[in-house]
């Protein structure tokens, strides 16, 4: 049953005309990215800890909820900017931090030689180019998983046959060299001693940086080349530790850095989440995820952010690279939930414990209270805030979808001392701010008075709204999780009563259409024919927009219980219909796969599937990078872009294609609810699932097969069964004899850690 292959390479069409359509390397801390054309084979690299850190916006003490009700209400535009952007008299933001470009080695081989094609192999990490002419070059390529290093090898050149060209960021006239000069970064420094070449960068607020780049001839007689980027006090002292890095490099050897590579990738690919489709081309595209999601986040690295450790050379990183919570982040650690990689998890985890001071005094600026936590939506690696959109900046949601994830990460991993120690304070400190928050209304109903909708009406007085469904959906579900993770935690807290009456006194969502929220309030029933979710009160999303926030209640909230309510069936039906009829206009690279997580929620096999297609398609470059705009004409308002690179949306596809094969909703686990019609072969290997539970399956020609449940921990299975037949074999390896389940429905079984069960149609048991 668990046969499955080594994930097949990839091959590599050059000429690549762009940095982020080339190979790409990583370990987390550091990335590489192989491209060029002609004569030049070009190596884009960076560190994901590479920042320039200036300023950023700390907010003052006018900066408090209450007078963001006030002045939001009365639609004063000038203090909203002034104290929740930090904009000056004429309209300036404060300076933001920003990753860094790093810059470039170009290998220039002579002519007439021509890169040819290329190839990444996922199963050891090893990239290769192929440089034609009257002597064929083979060029291979790792990232190592320790260090900031890139090393190469070359067959059937000599050293004098390739010349390394260096290419620092803000060396060369352009928007790199304009922003180093301008915010005191400076020139960097050529270094060259014999065959050790590079150059150093001097930083005003961050230690120096150096890159090195060694060329010499192997043992056996090819060309190695081993690159390394350093820290110091001072450019000498980082020039000293790179020159120490390549040359550990050269004397350890490209073999044993390549193989113990390789040793590194079999053991991920043996112990990750495996699919298996008879669809190659998004065979290709899951895996290709996991690889991206193992190379740009890994333990003991830094937290992974819009572009991971690719950032291009020849200009700033758009959006500064930096941490976006109202999706991006969640979005590109999705995959690593049923992908079973939780390490991917730890440098988040780590950051945002070096953050909770911080976190807690936002919160005690904002509402007055010294046992809450509150995150803006876009901040650098030490969590401070970017400036410059204040409807990001007061949006709570952000610490609270944080805190959901980690309550999603729990759930998946049954970690009680990452529950004790983060999930559950984060958890608890988010809701404490929103109880400043809330109102009581003359019915004794709470309302939210001021919420924003993520990215909804952009930065005018108009982007907000009471009872926002994006802000109450995340109150319930913190106050919902939080009860559970007291009782797991066998903790006596008072936050619990309350967390019990704000579920009953609390919208759920706000309703627009027809009727108003207070007719749905009083009467459910009689408007599930005509009630949609909305915005907020009094805004139906009648035009198309890129963000989906009003539904995250559906996805990854997971708060309705589509099972046993067929008024929110309508209703979020009917919500996503209005999602397609305001159409794709508006939307960028991460919005498609969003809908399709949103829409295996409703078993909509194929629809999931078109946006994933349309995302294909429209938002990756040629050879698969993922992009934030489309470089295709014809399917959305933005673009053509071909060169702006995020993560999210290619991380989003990875979690589309998994939920579509497997998701827990309510308690209840569905194994392959959105599987599209035209798939005729899937196999699933070691998804992990809520209740620390490891599930494979095979479903083939619309029948599933078989369904293997392994319990790591003592839980509650229930489980839909995914057989044609009324009835299912189970077999136990804790029972002697294999049990008979008769009847379609949900399987409840009390599973024991270590405990496997195999589920098989009683039929084709029989057929055996």
């Amino acid at each position: 049953m668990d046969v499955f292959r080594s994930p097949s390479p990839v091959e590599w069409r050059f000429p690549v005309q762009s940095a982020h359509d080339g190979v790409p390397l990583g370990n987390g801390l550091f990335g590489a990215l192989l491209w060029g054309s002609g004569n030049t084979l070009r190596l884009t690299i960076n560190r994901g800890d590479y920042w320039h850190h200036e300023a950023g916006f700390e907010p003052g003490p006018e900066a408090t909820w209450d007078n963001l009700v006030q002045w939001a209400a009365t639609g004063n535009q000038h203090d909203l900017l002034r104290v929740f952007e930090g904009r000056d008299d004429a309209g300036q933001s404060p300076q933001r931090p920003t990753r860094l470009p790093m810059g470039r080695i170009d290998l220039v081989f002579p002519d007439p030689l021509t890169l040819g094609d290329g190839s990444l192999e996922l199963a050891t990490g090893c990239a290769g180019v192929i440089v034609n002419g009257p002597s064929r070059v083979n060029v291979e390529a790792v990232v190592p998983r320790n260090g900031a290093l890139l090393a190469l090898r070359m067959h059937g050149c000599c050293f004098q046959q390739v010349s390394p060209g260096l290419h620092p960021a803000g060396a060369e006239p352009g928007e790199v060299q304009e922003f180093f000069d301008a915010h005191g970064l400076g020139r960097p420094e050529h270094r060259a001693s014999g065959a050790l070449t590079g150059w150093t960068q001097a930083l005003p607020h961050d230690p120096a940086m150096a890159v090195a780049c060694l060329i010499a001839d192997d043992a056996q007689g090819h060309v190695t080349i081993y690159i390394a980027s350093e820290y110091g006090s001072t450019p000498d002292m980082a020039w000293a530790r790179a020159v120490e890095a390549v040359s550990a490099a050269q004397e350890c050897g490209y073999d044993r850095l390549a193989d113990d590579e390789a040793a590194w990738w079999r053991s991920f690919w043996a112990h990750c989440a495996r699919l298996q489709l008879d669809d190659a081309t998004y065979q290709s595209l899951y895996e290709m995820g996991m690889y991206r999601l193992a190379c740009a986040s890994m333990a003991n690295g830094p937290a992974m952010g819009l572009q991971g450790p690719w950032i291009e050379d020849d200009r700033l990183a758009p959006w500064q690279a930096d941490y976006h919570f109202n999706i991006n982040v969640q979005m590109c650690h999705w995959p690593a939930l049923a992908g079973n990689w939780a390490s991917s998890f730890e440098p988040l985890w780590a950051m945002v414990r070096r953050w909770l001071p911080r976190l807690n005094e936002n919160a005690r600026r904002l509402v007055g209270i010294d046992d809450g936590y509150t995150l803006p939506h876009a901040v650098d690696d030490r969590g401070v805030a970017m400036g410059g959109f204040w409807t990001g900046h007061v949006d709570h949601g952000c610490t609270a979808w944080l805190a959901h994830l980690m309550w999603r990460y729990y759930r998946f991993t049954l970690d009680r001392l990452f529950l004790r120690e983060l999930a559950y304070p984060l958890m608890r400190g988010a809701l404490r701010v929103y109880e400043e928050m809330l109102v009581e209304q003359e019915d004794g109903r709470l309302a939210l008075p001021l919420g924003v909708s993520a990215e909804w009406g952009g930065r005018s007085t108009a982007a907000w709204g009471r009872n926002a469904s994006y802000q109450l959906g995340l109150i319930h579900a913190l106050a919902r999780a939080i009860p559970e993770a007291a009782e797991d935690l066998e903790i006596d807290d008072p936050i619990v009563g309350r967390c019990r009456s704000i579920r009953d006194r609390l919208p759920l969502f706000s309703v627009g259409g027809a009727q108003d929220q207070a007719a749905y309030w009083a009467n459910e029933s009689a408007c599930d024919d005509v009630a949609e979710i909305a915005v907020w009160e009094g805004l139906t999303p009648t035009m198309s927009h890129r963000h989906f926030s009003h539904l995250i209640g559906l996805y990854p909230l997971d708060l309705f219980d589509l099972r046993r309510s067929r008024s929110l069936q309508k209703i979020v039906a009917r919500s996503l219909d209005r999602l397609t009829r305001a159409g794709k206009g508006e939307w960028c690279g991460w919005s498609f796969p969003w809908a399709a997580l949103l829409m295996t929620r409703l078993g909509m096999g194929n629809g999931a599937a078109l946006n994933l297609e349309a995302f294909r398609r429209a938002f990756t470059s040629p050879n698969g990078g993922p992009l934030i705009f489309p470089r295709l004409e014809g399917l959305t308002g933005m673009g053509p872009d071909a060169l702006t690179m995020q993560l999210d949306g290619g991380m989003g596809l990875t979690a589309a294609l998994q939920e579509m094969m497997l998701h827990t909703s309510r308690g209840v686990l569905y194994v392959f609810p959105a599987v599209p019609e035209d798939w005729r072969l899937v196999r699933l290997l070691r998804f992990r699932a809520e209740g620390g539970l490891i599930v494979s399956a095979e479903r083939v020609d619309g029948a599933t097969r078989w369904v293997r449940v392994l319990a790591m921990d003592e839980t509650e299975l229930r489980m839909a069964l995914p057989f044609s037949d009324s009835a299912v074999a189970m077999i136990s390896s804790r029972d002697e004899q294999p049990a008979t389940w008769i009847g379609a429905g949900i399987i409840r079984r009390h599973m024991h850690p270590g405990e496997e069960i195999t589920l098989t149609p009683v039929t084709r048991l029989e057929q055996r």
